[in-house]
């Protein structure tokens, strides 16, 4: 049975294929890229038994398309696939943080409506009750756990001048009224605004890196 066999396979192969060519005439110095040799020269000349050779002619060209066209498709359909998790995952973390901003917001204003009408209430209610001040305290625990050291500072100096207040004499309308207005507390307040502003434009800049 007569098979062809790659120049380049072994010394032994290789050896009894140029000795064929020569018995049949043919032409050595160049090398042709395959060799016709019977299989039992195959088994005792190289050692390999029962190995056929396939050469780029008898490959069927639509086999490589198929397989091409195959990998091909595999391949976009990984990266499409790869593109869109990535996508989802990333815009899942931007509405996570939008939404810990947004609670964070809602935890400042609550507290700045709380502490402003507290200290109305401290002008013209004295009292060494505390309880109403229970609310605003937990407010600014709350405020401890994910605020920065500014607010939470700012927060705690709200709370003694409410307190303050509480223990104090009552104040005259008109006294409150200046108090409000050009009093302590307005400047607190601002102070705690600018706070809050500044750590949440800090987490905005942090998003977007």
């Amino acid at each position: 049975m007569t098979e062809r066999v790659p120049i380049g396979l072994g010394v032994g192969a290789r050896a009894c294929a140029t000795a064929r060519e020569r018995q049949a005439g043919l032409d050595v110095s160049a090398g042709p890229r395959w060799i016709p040799v019977e299989r039992e020269a195959i088994r005792h000349g190289a050692g390999i038994a029962g190995v056929a050779f396939v050469s780029e002619r008898d490959v069927n060209p639509a086999y490589v398309s198929a397989f091409a066209a195959l990998a091909g498709a595999i391949i976009g359909g990984l990266t499409s696939f790869a593109t869109s998790w990535f996508t989802q995952k990333e815009q899942l973390r931007h509405a996570s943080r939008e939404a810990r901003t947004a609670k964070l917001e809602a935890l400042y204003n609550e507290y700045i409506t709380l502490a402003a009408g507290l200290y109305a209430d401290a002008l013209s209610h004295q009292t060494e009750e505390l309880s109403k001040m229970v609310p605003l305290y937990a407010l600014g625990s709350r405020m401890r756990l994910v605020s920065s050291r500014a607010v939470t500072d700012a927060a705690l100096r709200i709370d003694d001048t409410i307190l303050d207040t509480y223990l104090a004499p009552n104040r005259s309308l008109q006294e409150a009224r200046s108090l409000v207005r050009e009093g302590e507390i307005k400047t607190l307040l601002i102070a705690f605004s600018e706070a809050c502003r500044e750590d949440l434009a800090a987490r905005a800049v942090t998003r977007r890196r």
